[in-house]
């Protein structure tokens, strides 16, 4: 072969290749979000620049979306380490007069283990209104933890807890009713949700009988103290 004084090799510009690792980078970072591989032919440009300005690291070892990241490893070390299955850290619902207390200390002790996460609303609420809220379809949105392997992990010890302590019947049937998919923030929404309504339709029934006392006094004869001294002198 006759050498013709051209070099068959292509050199590519430092800028392409760095260009080409930052796509790569921005493919893994959002296959990962998704859980499933992208078409980078049709993602969008204003993604790939917030991906660029905001979140790209050049320092940072690019892993495979199907891989663990290290971070996510570590907090599922530290989670099997730190917290241990002892149901005897939580109050146990033994009736229903107990809620409020049984409430305040679930809520305090789930905040030392680090597990508030098992107990937030099971959709995704309006950080400005609270209320749940409601896609185009008119359905909720369920709730997306970050690591969806190490909050099934949370739940699955966090549920077992939950068997032990809830001990009144309308808790074990709520319970038991999600015992299939475990989803803790279920249960503990459906049983605020009855315990408050339990609590505001007995204030209700209190306000509806002391309305109803102080209404048949008014319409009876009836004049108090006063009343009574008035009629002693009359009979004298």
């Amino acid at each position: 072969m006759t050498n013709t004084g051209c070099s068959t090799s292509r050199t590519y510009p430092i800028m392409h290749k760095r260009r080409a690792v930052i796509v790569v980078a921005t493919y893994h970072h959002f296959s990962r979000l998704k859980g499933a591989s992208l078409d980078m032919r049709t993602f969008p440009v204003r993604l790939y620049d917030y991906f660029c300005i905001s979140l790209y690291r050049h320092d940072e070892t690019i892993v495979p979306w199907q891989v663990e990241l290290p971070s996510q490893v570590n907090a599922k070390a530290t989670f099997l380490k730190s917290i241990k299955p002892n149901s005897k850290e939580y109050k146990v619902l033994r009736d229903d007069k107990s809620w409020l207390p049984f409430r305040e200390s679930l809520e305090t002790t789930v905040m030392s283990h680090n597990l508030l996460t098992m107990i937030l609303p099971p959709f995704e609420t309006d950080p400005d209104t609270g209320e749940f809220v409601i896609d185009l379809h008119g359905e909720l949105i369920p709730y997306k933890p970050d690591d969806q392997e190490l909050d099934e992990l949370r739940r699955t010890w966090f549920f077992k807890v939950l068997v032990d302590i809830c001990q009144t019947p309308v808790a074990k049937k709520i319970v038991n009713q999600n015992r299939d998919t475990m989803d803790t923030r279920q249960v503990w929404h459906e049983l605020c949700e009855h315990y408050q309504n339990s609590i505001s339709s007995k204030m209700r029934s209190q306000e509806l009988l002391r309305w109803a006392h102080t209404a048949q006094l008014s319409n009876s004869n009836h004049r108090g103290l006063s009343d009574y001294k008035s009629r002693l002198v009359m009979v004298e």
